[in-house]
């Protein structure tokens, strides 16, 4: 199979857009879990409507709310690659099932390489 200049440059984009989807999809749970330890100290903490933690019960609180939503931000984004393995090999699957039935229907293996 010959390739031709255009494929290693399409390979390459999808490379960078897929570093990029990665890197998207790793910062914004990242910052809703920022958020999430600033407004609850903010509106649930006293006092009320300030980012300030200092206390002691504050800190307790912030550390495990931001490690907890670090774990489950990294959990997400490993099931979306999974998910995305898991659909590319179920492509790649059915090409070798239907290059199977080709090979097995053919009468000669020109028909098959024709057909591919």
């Amino acid at each position: 199979m010959n390739s031709t200049p255009a494929e290693p440059a399409a390979s390459s984009a999808r490379t960078v857009r897929d570093r990029a989807a990665l890197a998207v999809g790793l910062v914004a749970p990242l910052l809703v879990v920022v958020s999430a330890a600033a407004w609850f100290d903010s509106l649930l903490n006293r006092p009320h409507e300030t980012f300030d933690i200092s206390a002691g019960g504050d800190v307790e609180t912030a550390v495990p709310l931001l490690a907890v939503g670090v774990i489950v931000a990294q959990l997400a984004a490993h099931a979306r690659r999974l998910e995305v393995i898991t659909v590319t090999d179920a492509r790649y699957l059915a090409r070798f099932h239907s290059t199977a039935d080709r090979v097995h229907s053919a009468r000669s293996a020109d028909t098959v390489v024709a057909a591919g």
